[in-house]
């Protein structure tokens, strides 16, 4: 019983590390290809309106474009962007995705010339607490938010100004 067990696990490592292999050279081929064809994608945020109360949710659409003359192919999981607030002095204070379930499948994101891939999300700026597990609120103040495509091919957006106020 003793060889055949070990003989299964020598079997499991073997296969299991065949798999991993060939899915890393996929991936590395996806980052090759996307790393070239970066100059031709462009990352969007607009943001529903730059004056919020603490608490009150704000509509962000992100937006990503091909502005190549071929297809760009991604295959990923949600969360497909992010969303990160930083305060007056330019500290990260919160992103959108900490502290949140995304589901778990692979899609496929085909991007042909001049396509777009869009997701809107509505966040109250909320940051994640690590200790209790929940959500702290923003205080009043002044900041500034980027999206990130969180891709192959990582993409930040310049920041936009918002006023938090009471």
């Amino acid at each position: 019983m003793g060889r055949k067990f070990f003989y299964g696990l020598i079997l499991a490592f073997a296969l299991g590390g065949s798999l991993i292999g060939a899915w890393t050279l996929f991936q590395r081929r996806q980052n090759h290809n996307g790393w070239e064809r970066t100059r031709d994608l462009e990352l969007s945020v607009t943001v529903e309106r730059n004056v919020i109360s603490v608490g009150e949710d704000i509509e962000f659409v992100l937006t990503l474009r091909n502005k190549g003359n071929e297809n760009v192919t991604f295959w990923m999981g949600p969360p497909f962007f992010d969303l990160c607030l930083y305060d007056s002095n330019d500290v990260l204070v919160a992103r959108w995705t900490e502290g949140r379930g995304f589901p778990e499948y692979i899609k496929k994101i085909v991007l042909e010339p001049e396509g777009t891939f869009s997701e809107t999300i509505q966040w109250n700026l909320y940051s994640y607490d690590h200790e209790t597990g929940g959500f702290i609120p923003v205080e009043p103040g002044q900041y500034s938010i980027s999206s990130v495509w969180l891709g192959e091919t990582h993409m930040e957006t310049t920041k936009v100004s918002i006023t938090v106020k009471k």
